[in-house]
């Protein structure tokens, strides 16, 4: 709760940028993910990914979707009309039920 508290507030303040920024940006943090002492799961990995672009001022959202057959939950980060998931789910297979 406090995350998506902290995330509500600094998205007040950040700013929606161009897709090549985002791209790039995301490309950092995949870049910088390997000194984080932590498997890929998707909430956390979303969460570290949007603090990162917040801070440096670029806007964002937490996804969250489920699909039923296979039943499935999995969430990831839009910005600038980009899907930003390093997990490799084909995120279009989810029905989102929430936006943070």
């Amino acid at each position: 709760d406090r995350a998506f508290s902290w995330i509500s507030k600094q998205s007040a303040r950040a700013s929606v940028h161009d897709a090549a920024a985002v791209e790039e940006m995301s490309q950092q943090f995949d870049a910088m993910r390997i000194w984080i002492p932590r498997p890929y799961v998707c909430l956390f990995n979303s969460l570290c990914l949007i603090r990162f672009m917040l801070r440096r001022g670029v806007s964002g959202e937490v996804v969250f979707g489920v699909r039923a057959r296979p039943f499935a939950a999995h969430c990831w980060v839009e910005a600038s009309g980009l899907i930003l998931d390093a997990g490799g789910e084909d995120c279009s297979t989810f029905a989102q039920i929430a936006r943070v």
